[in-house]
């Protein structure tokens, strides 16, 4: 269980109560994080930080998938792949 401890301008620290651990996170992954509430797809989230850091989409996608994919390695979130309701 990861529980949020302090916020500033720029960066974020995550507490880890399993493990007693603290995670620093960069503006961009603190972003993701604060995202990551299951009401945004990763669509939502690269959308977000292409508008807030001034970046192309395609810097933002893979800033927002590294992100994702070291946070999941470290066990902080887990992904979920969504429905595809279009086809339905």
């Amino acid at each position: 269980m990861m529980d949020t401890f302090e916020e500033s301008q720029e960066l974020g620290i995550l507490f880890d109560m399993r493990n007693g651990k603290f995670r620093l996170l960069d503006p961009v992954a603190w972003m993701v994080w604060k995202l990551c509430d299951g009401a945004h797809s990763k669509d939502d989230i690269v959308k977000e930080v292409t508008k807030v850091f001034d970046v192309s989409g395609e810097q933002a996608s893979g800033d927002v998938t590294g992100v994702l994919d070291e946070m999941e390695a470290q066990g902080i979130i887990h992904t979920v792949d969504q429905p595809d309701l279009a086809s339905d």
